[in-house]
């Protein structure tokens, strides 16, 4: 496929367009929905208290655990790049039924992003505004409204102007916490150590369970496909880079901030307790003094990235499950002189707003309201992987038999699903094997619910749209890409094919 290859046209008019990004912007994007600064920033007093001295190992095997994900989604994306994402992987490889279902959940989880990014992001910067200049704790709600609406209509104008922006901000929180952890490693001095890469204690494994939650989001690339310049080659690039970015930024992070504190006291009560409940905030302001500020600007920085990139992927969703009628029909309209799924997104942006101001309305606080639909985007992510990874299997055994490698294929996969069933036992909040995990307490209770109860609404429609209309199903299993299929030479390799070269 050249770089003269024209645009693909919908079936309405002008499509998506194509070839408006490369791997850069589309890895940022997942990236972005990671928010990597600000996921360490909160996640850390989660994660050390399990995995003291040895968290940097914990950290490595969890970057493992999900790049086993990240292989099969790269590999589903070599033969299945469309704005259905995840959606069109497990109707493949899976069939009407069981994909449908897994969809059904993939499609709730990612209307619930720009929801979620916009309520910490609000929350965030509207607590600091309040403590610092005495502003009013309503503060976070026009900060909600305000970057939500940005981003729709940063989306609106095109995902190439959006992405640029996801770029500038996720460097920026990048290059502060790099900083931040170069500069711990450093006054470490002679306490740096390669021993907190070994086991030490049972806490590797509960420590793990968080950490693999902070990698959540690597995936959201692949719903942008039908806008990647050579999507099948661009899309598991970028997929498995995401991760791979994300996992070498906490590897690095978490062993500054392990042989600075020191491995025997990391994950204390005088760690945990340091920077007033803020271990992270608090290290930065010893070895910084006040440009530590610069550690919050950069965690805003990945709040606001992560708004600004929440609004595309599941917009894109929208668009394609429209497109294949099991959704209304205005929402695959695009619109001519940008080529985005405008409807979508102006109806998402909305939909995110009233939520937004609804749910913690209810619920009292800004703050319960992003931890109980953060607890429902979790599990129903872990539930899509986990279905990801048993489509990748079908699918080459199947429909791509000749290209299947039981390694790729067969054992990464289902290690993935291995290593994500006990995360998610423990996202529901079930002890075991001593764990010590503690049960969800409302409103967080009320996630594990929530999925069944949309997960029963879904197989309600799937009975109906079995008799009215099943070939819609099976249209969301195809791809939507004019590029050539790819043909993989067994001499290129294993990491070759992992990557789609």
């Amino acid at each position: 496929m050249t770089g003269s290859t024209p645009p693909r046209h919908s079936a309405e008019g002008t499509g998506l367009r194509a070839r408006a990004v490369g791997v850069v912007p589309i890895a940022f994007i997942s990236l972005a929905t990671i928010a990597p600064a600000a996921s360490l920033y909160a996640g850390m007093l989660l994660v050390a208290p399990y995995g003291k001295g040895s968290t940097p190992f914990a950290v490595v095997l969890s970057l493992f655990a999900c790049l086993m994900v990240a292989i099969s989604i790269g590999q589903m994306a070599r033969h299945l790049p469309s704005a259905g994402g995840l959606y069109t992987y497990v109707v493949a490889g899976l069939g009407r039924t069981a994909g449908f279902l897994v969809g059904w959940i993939y499609l709730f989880a990612y209307v619930l992003l720009p929801t979620l990014a916009a309520l910490i992001f609000g929350f965030a910067v509207g607590g600091y505004l309040q403590h610092a200049f005495s502003f009013p704790t309503w503060t976070w709600l026009p900060i909600v409204v305000v970057s939500t609406l940005l981003a729709a209509a940063l989306a609106h104008r095109g995902i190439r102007q959006s992405s640029y922006v996801g770029i500038i901000l996720g460097v920026f929180e990048i290059v502060i916490f790099g900083a931040i952890a170069l500069t711990l490693i450093a006054k470490a001095g002679p306490a740096n150590t390669a021993s907190v890469f070994l086991p030490a204690g049972a806490g590797v494994f509960p420590a793990m369970i968080f950490i693999v939650l902070n990698f959540i989001g690597f995936e959201s690339s692949v719903a942008l496909a039908e806008e990647a310049d050579l999507p099948r080659r661009t899309v598991p690039k970028a997929v498995i880079g995401s991760c791979l970015t994300a996992g070498g930024f906490y590897l690095l992070c978490y062993y500054a901030a392990t042989v600075f504190f020191g491995p025997g006291q990391f994950g204390g009560t005088a760690f945990t307790s340091l920077g007033g409940g803020n271990p992270w905030g608090g290290m930065a302001a010893e070895v910084w003094g006040p440009a530590a500020i610069l550690a919050s600007f950069a965690v805003w920085s990945a709040q606001a990235a992560n708004v600004n990139a929440s609004i595309n992927p599941p917009s894109r969703v929208l668009y394609a499950l429209a497109r294949a009628r099991l959704l209304p029909a205005p929402l695959a309209r695009v619109q001519p002189e940008h080529q985005t799924p405008s409807v979508a997104i102006l109806g998402l942006g909305g939909f995110s707003v009233v939520l937004a101001i609804v749910l913690p309305t209810v619920l009292g606080s800004p703050l319960l309201a992003f931890a109980l639909l953060g607890t429902v985007l979790t599990l129903m992510l872990i539930l899509v992987y986990m279905g990801t990874c048993a489509s990748c299997i079908v699918y080459y055994l199947r429909k791509q038999r000749g290209e299947f490698r039981p390694l790729m294929h067969l054992v990464f996969p289902l290690l993935g699903i291995a290593i994500f069933v006990p995360v998610f036992i423990a996202a529901l909040g079930i002890d075991f094997a001593g764990l010590g995990i503690a049960p969800l307490e409302r409103p967080l209770s009320l996630a594990p619910w929530i999925v069944a109860g949309w997960l029963a609404l879904g197989i309600v429609y799937l009975t109906r749209l079995r008799r009215a209309k099943p070939e819609a199903i099976d249209e969301m299993g195809v791809s939507h890409s004019s590029e050539d299929p790819p043909v993989v030479p067994p001499a290129q390799g294993m990491a070759a094919e992992a990557l789609g070269l």
